[in-house]
Order: C-alpha cells, then structure tokens, then sequence
C-alpha cells in the first residue's frame, strides 16, 4: 500500500508539474515594439470631421421601409467635399442607390486586392430615451474628450478613419502595390439585404477575390481586464451566425369565461421556457483556447495556471466562464427570446401564439443543428420553422497568417507596444455575405474605449474618446503601406 501511495503522490506531483511548465511558458500578449511616434494627423481635426458626420441622420429604421435618401445622398456628397483628393485617386462607384464602392488602383493587377469595409448606417434612437442623453444624439458634440451621438462608434467612425488615411495617402501621390476597395453599405443595421449583398453581387460580377477584408469588430479596450496594464486590442477572426426561430402553438379558441386546461399561450409558454432553460453548453475548442491562451501569459498565477491547462482545468474554466453574459456568449451559441405575442384581448382565448427566439451561432454550430436541437426541446405543442434569413457563421482566420501579423505590426507601428488578441465577435457585421470572395476576414475598429463606453453601442451616450483618432488614423495608413511593401 505504501508504494501505490507514493506512487499517487508522485503522479500527482508530476501533472502539477507540467501543469506549473505550461503555465509558465505562454508569450506575453504585449507588442515588442518601442514606442510609436506622435501621429502625423490631428485628432482635432478627425473630431470635427467625425462630429460632422454623426449630424447626418443615416438610420436605418427596418427591413422593410424606406431609405432615408435625403440623409445618404447629403452624406455622399459630404464625403467628396471632405475628402477631394481620395474622391481624384479613387474610381466611386454608387451601388443600389445609397451604399457607395471605391477602388484604388494598384501598381501590381497580379497582386490580389484587399478591401476595407464599414457601413453608413446607424440605428433609431430607443424612444422615450432622447432626454437620458447627455447630449443631443444626432448633435456631434465635442465635449468631455468626446465625439458624441449615435454613428460615432458604430460605424460612422470607421469610414471616417479610413477616408482620412486614403485622402492623406492620395495627397502624398502614394499608390498602393495591389488595387484595394473600400466598401460602405447603408443597412448593415438591418441585415445588409440591400447594401452589402448588393456590393458583393457586383464585386462577384467583375470577378474580384480578395486576399483579405477588414470589416468593423472588436476595438481597443482599456480597463476591461485587471491584469492588462494599458489598452488591449482585441481583433475578431470570427463572428458568430445568426438565426431566429419562431415558435406557433394553435389552439381551438373561445371564451376567457370557459377555458380548457390549455391555451395557445400556456402551450408556447411552455415550450419557450424548455428551449431558453436549456442553452448550449460552453465548450472551448481549439480556437477558443488559442483566443484565451493569447492573454493567459499576464493573468494572476491562478488564473494562469487554469487557462493554460485546459485539459485539467477545463471544467473550472467553463463553469467560471458561465458567471459572466459576455464571457459566456464567447463561448457557446446564444439563446434568447426576444418577442413573444398572443391573443388580442382580454377576454378571447387566442387560437394561435408565436415566440421569437433568437440564436447567435458559435462557429462549431450550425443552423441545422439548433433546429434540430429546438424542435426536440420545444416538443410536439408547438411548429418550429425559420424567421427571416439566417446565416451560417464563417470560417475562423488564422491567427498564424499574413494578415493577422499585419495587423500587429500596423498597431505596434500606431500605437506601440499595446497588447494584441484574438477573439470571437459576437454580433454580425457585413463582412459575412463576402465569404465567397475572400481568403480571410478580420473584424476590428481601431478606437481606444473604456467599459463604460462599450455600453453606448446600440445604446445612450454612444460616444468616441478624441485623444487617440489620430493613432487610429495611423493604423490604417500603415496597414496601407505594409501591405504595399512599405
């Protein structure tokens, strides 16, 4: 007995071991760069211009009404006044009416193109909120070490960032070595049908492959994470699908004064809360652990010893995962409800009641599988079927390419030695409909914001931090000269 216990012993000394190895031997996440140099572009400036634009009300209010035309059309046209020289280079190219396609032609057409991508639009104010704002939404205001209003951070500030590095590139006479497209839809807040599809029909039509797109994402954050000293940038490889399930239960109907043990209502009740009650597991598969191993080497000795020894640690790591909405979206297929209607009064016995339910796709699911998955959960009270268009998510990037260095190098160029790290966007932009036409996508918005500022996405007091717009600027620039060689 003695042997077997010694030998327990050293078993468990020797996993502790490798373990201790493991935990000790993960690179830094910190950029070995010096510091960056003052940026040539004045924030100031950017401010202005970005103040300017977020005045234009660019909302796309639904699928199905109409374009606000005036406000795009004003918006065009301010983006020749502002930026003429990128407007001189540059071949325009207005698609359905309202999204706008640019090319800049390179000095290489063997080379395969890259391309830039935002979107115009911006989403409603949530009514009854106007007067929670600390400023107007639609005012622009520079105060506090801000731009304030709604498109200052999604997305407006991306086309304005990228137009202020091309108009500064073209002025300098600079050409790139490949031709590269900068690509601006006008309802990506409501699904893209109308401007990214349409700009992806016309690039499939002149037979354009790109080597990569840059599309909007995950941004620079500070304060996020307690053992990050100064800001992270956090670059999506992937993003999640999207998938909307509607659920009817039927019922024969009648009065309030005689009901059956059951109604439309209490059938879909039901069900709804068997799907929501049941979400995904979290799991961490492979590229999920190379997303955590990218911070793991700066966490607490704990923490760090846990991420990297999943294989031990595992289940410590998912259930403390699951604390949090945001860290668990990371990591498994998202379920929520999100409408549920039935009946017209009070005293009617609805025949019939739906439920929305809303699905973010982890890229290991796909939409097949949560039907699946929803019709044996929700049972036979209910009809299962697909709302509105849904979409599979696309292949991860690598995170050992061309491309993704690329960006590192363009950050550490702008910004110095910031952290850098991979990671999952949870939402959807309009860089998916151009799967079929790029060899990688990268989701990321160079803008340095705090925790309090995240909340202003789709929210109050959306709003983008002065001080760093030009580092932001200098991003793109130098991702523009290095894929050109320089």
């Amino acid at each position: 007995m003695g042997k077997f216990i010694v030998a327990i012993g050293l078993a468990v000394v020797l996993v502790l071991g490798v373990a201790v190895w493991r935990s000790d031997d993960l690179p830094s996440p910190y950029l070995d760069v010096p510091p960056a140099p003052e940026p040539a572009y004045d924030s100031g400036v950017i401010a202005a211009h970005l103040s300017e634009a977020v005045k234009m009300k660019t909302i796309s209010w639904s699928p199905t009404a109409e374009t606000e035309a005036d406000a795009f059309l004003a918006f065009h046209a301010w983006l020749e006044a502002t930026y003429p020289n990128a407007h001189r280079v540059l071949s325009r190219e207005v698609v359905n009416d309202y999204s706008l396609l640019y090319r800049w032609e390179g000095r290489d057409a063997n080379k395969a193109p890259v391309g830039f991508l935002g979107h115009m639009d911006v989403v409603p104010i949530e009514p009854g909120t106007e007067d929670t704002w600390t400023y107007p939404p639609f005012s622009g205001a520079i105060a506090d070490g801000f731009v304030w209003g709604r498109g200052s951070l999604d997305d407006k500030s991306t086309v304005i960032l990228v137009m202020e590095a091309v108009e500064q590139l073209t002025e300098e006479g600079f050409q790139p070595a490949q031709d590269i497209y900068l690509a601006f839809g006008h309802d990506e807040e409501i699904a893209g049908q109308r401007g990214a599809v349409k700009i992806v029909e016309r690039l499939k039509s002149q037979g354009v492959q790109f080597d990569w797109i840059l599309d909007e994402g995950l941004t620079i954050l500070t304060g996020f994470l307690d053992f990050i000293d100064g800001p992270l940038a956090v670059v999506g490889l992937a993003e999640k699908g999207f998938l909307t399930l509607e659920l009817l239960a039927r019922d024969a109907g009648g009065h309030s004064s005689t009901p059956r043990a059951d109604t439309a209502v209490s059938k879909l009740a039901r069900a709804v809360e068997r799907v929501q009650s049941n979400p995904f597991p979290i799991e961490i598969d492979e590229a999920d652990a190379a997303n955590l191993h990218a911070i793991a080497g700066e966490m607490p000795f704990m923490q760090r010893l846990a991420a990297s020894n999943l294989w031990l640690f595992g289940p410590l790591v998912k259930a403390d995962m699951a604390k949090v909405p945001y860290t668990a979206a990371q990591y498994r297929t998202t379920t929520a409800a999100t409408v549920f209607n039935g009946g017209s009064k009070e005293n009617i016995l609805p025949q019939e009641a739906r439920a929305l339910i809303n699905f973010r796709i982890h890229p290991r699911n796909t939409i097949d599988e949560i039907l699946k998955r929803t019709q044996d959960l929700a049972g036979d009270e209910v009809e299962v079927s697909i709302y509105a268009k849904p979409n599979n998510p696309p292949a991860p990037s690598d995170i050992n390419g061309a491309a993704y260095d690329l960006i590192s190098k363009s950050l550490g160029d702008a910004f110095g030695p910031i952290a850098v790290a991979p990671s999952l966007v949870v939402g959807a932009t309009d860089s998916r409909f151009y799967a079929d036409i790029t060899n990688e996508t990268f989701r990321f918005t160079p803008v340095v914001m705090s925790l309090e500022q995240f909340s202003g996405f789709h929210g109050t007091n959306e709003r983008v931090a002065i001080e760093s717009l030009g580092r932001s600027v200098a991003f793109y620039e130098r991702m523009i000269r290095r894929v050109s060689g320089q």
